[in-house]
């Protein structure tokens, strides 16, 4: 179980594979008093995705202006067609730019392709899994079905 100490407004997770989860989220106001809510989320896609398409690896320099492209790659078990890009979330933003359907990756379907403004993104979401670092995209399709994806990222800059 997350326990978030700090005051938030819009806490988040991001849930790094598909299955069921049980969240509970509690709210406690300054004189100590407190409430709760749960719910049962069903993370039912883990999605491709690919950070900068078509370069490797995926470098970003966080201290630089600019945008980020990520894609969600169609494929045999994902349409990417059918995400909803109002949910979609990288590092903890949402796209700076309206959702692209191309084909990146030169296969003959539609992937959809956001751009993220580097400024915005939360780099202490980057999770280290072994020698690599992976960065989350996580969003909703239009029948509601949650999903996840993950790629490697570098990240330069001071702090790395």
């Amino acid at each position: 179980m997350m326990e978030v100490r700090q005051p938030l407004q819009n806490p988040t997770h991001d849930y790094v594979d598909g299955g069921m989860y049980h969240v509970t989220l509690t709210v406690t106001d300054d004189d100590g008093a407190s409430d709760s809510i749960s719910k049962d989320l069903d993370v039912s896609y883990a999605a491709s995705i690919d950070i900068k398409p078509g370069t490797y690896p995926n470098t970003i320099y966080v201290n630089k202006k600019g945008n980020v492209p990520v894609a969600i790659l169609t494929t045999d078990d994902f349409d990417a067609s059918n995400v909803n890009p109002n949910t979609v979330v990288f590092l903890g933003a949402s796209p700076c730019m309206r959702a692209k359907l191309q084909d990146v990756d030169n296969d003959s379907d539609l992937d959809m392709i956001f751009h993220f403004n580097i400024k915005a993104l939360d780099f202490s979401l980057v999770v280290v899994e072994g020698e690599y670092l992976y960065a989350y995209l996580t969003g909703e399709t239009n029948d509601n079905k949650l999903f996840v994806g993950k790629d490697t990222v570098v990240l330069v800059g001071p702090s790395y």
